[in-house]
């Protein structure tokens, strides 16, 4: 068996952790015999290091897009409240581009958090203008807005 720098052994390793079979491996330039690649995979332990990798690298990813979803989840509810601010002064006819882009809005919302944004029962207290779009069918938020004038 010819001995390999560990350059050639890490390339061996990432190319393998990327779903390249020893085969594969094997026939790039530079790469030891599928039957050295198999010495070791076994000896190193490659299938462990690999599901070990795999495994990290699922928990960072679901991180990031925990993280992705509750910044845009922070700016839509940022958006909505500056419309709702809006919303008491505005004419009709804007009344209701923004009702309609409050519930774009909203809907964008629950599909972040994982909701249905159908099917929800009506909450909030509109005569205080306590405001909870939530539980709100896209609906029941038209006609709430509606109701406003």
């Amino acid at each position: 068996m010819m001995a390999y720098d560990r350059k050639t052994k890490e390339k061996a390793l990432k190319l393998y952790f990327l779903g390249k079979t020893l085969t594969q491996i094997s026939k790039v330039k530079g790469m030891p015999s599928e039957k050295t690649l198999s010495y070791w995979r076994t000896k190193e332990d490659w299938n462990s290091k690999r599901k070990e990798t795999n495994k990290k690298t699922a928990e960072k990813l679901i991180e990031n897009v925990s993280d992705f979803k509750a910044s845009m989840i922070e700016e839509l509810v940022d958006i909505k409240s500056k419309l709702l601010a809006q919303f008491e002064d505005s004419p009709n006819p804007t009344k209701d581009r923004l009702a309609d882009s409050i519930i774009k809005l909203q809907q964008q919302e629950l599909l972040l958090r994982g909701e249905a944004t159908e099917h929800k029962k009506v909450e909030g207290d509109v005569v205080n203008r306590n405001y909870d779009f939530s539980n709100l069918t896209t609906e029941e938020i038209r006609e709430l807005l509606r109701n406003e004038d």
